[in-house]
């Protein structure tokens, strides 16, 4: 898919600029400018964001209860590790951050269509919390504030399983008890 975005932009690009001959670092940058993003950074998840928005809508149109595998794989396979960058945009914040809003409504959207898939998700979203070797704190108030978010929408036993209970206390505890 990128190789077909990539393909795609330097088509569009040659249209613009004449010229196709272009080495991959300007095309990562151009790519980045037509993103939106800045002119000295190659990193752009704009437009990921903006996918992110549509797919939270789509999901949102899904018949209920949500139960078609290739939806489940969607929610393991891609929501969930999208959780996973520990890097970081500039000193403060984490690369998490310029998707996170869209990802919690993605992810909160399947929770409401398959109330069940919350242990599954909660436990995706524990496995990509920071350790205390990283100390990405910024991080960890943005898993906390989507753990909030699961649990609003969650139904009320949803930590009635005493595994998951202690392994969401033991990962936070262990955290703040690094930090």
């Amino acid at each position: 898919r990128a190789t077909i975005r990539r393909k795609v932009a330097a088509a569009a690009l040659s249209t613009v600029t004449g010229s196709a001959n272009i080495t991959p670092q300007q095309q990562g940058v151009r790519l980045h400018l037509l993103d939106g993003g800045a002119r000295s950074s190659l990193v752009s998840l704009a437009g990921a964001a903006a996918l992110l928005e549509l797919l939270a809508s789509i999901i949102r149109g899904l018949r209920r209860p949500i139960s078609a595998p290739p939806h489940l794989s969607l929610l393991a396979d891609c929501l969930l590790p999208m959780h996973m960058p520990t890097g970081m945009v500039d000193d403060s914040t984490p690369l998490l951050a310029l998707i996170h809003r869209p990802l919690c409504l993605c992810i909160v959207a399947f929770v409401e269509g398959r109330p069940e898939a919350v242990h599954h998700v909660l436990r995706g979203v524990l496995s990509h919390w920071p350790s205390a070797a990283t100390a990405n704190s910024s991080k960890e108030v943005l898993l906390l504030h989507e753990l909030e978010m699961l649990m609003e929408h969650a139904a009320p036993d949803a930590l009635a399983d005493p595994e998951l209970r202690d392994l969401l206390v033991g990962v936070i505890v262990e955290s703040f008890e690094g930090s």
